[in-house]
């Protein structure tokens, strides 16, 4: 059994918890299917994060065409990282609507 790697537990032991005041300023950012749904919510831009590292922008323009979305974005952004020539794990993606 191995042990897990350094950097996988930096991530959840050493991260400060924010104070509640300060998580509930970010509650104006949830999604709520039914305001989209009902037009009250016209935000256009996601971020999509926790990809892996291998997903190549190809691989995720198929996830989009997969999900009939091939025509409803205008702009599509993966950060990559020269060097160590891979994606940074997450990317922008602008909705027409």
């Amino acid at each position: 059994e191995s042990s897990p790697t350094p950097c996988m537990n930096t991530a959840t032991s050493y991260m400060p918890k924010k104070p509640a005041s300060k998580r509930k300023e970010h509650l104006q950012y949830n999604i709520v299917p039914l305001q989209i749904l009902s037009g009250q919510d016209t935000r256009t831009a996601v971020m999509v994060r926790n990809l892996s590292r291998a997903c190549s922008r190809e691989t995720f323009e198929g996830l989009l065409a997969c999900s009939d979305l091939r025509d409803r974005y205008t702009f599509l952004y993966m950060p990559f990282v020269k060097r160590f020539k891979m994606q940074c794990g997450m990317c922008f993606v602008n909705f027409l609507s």
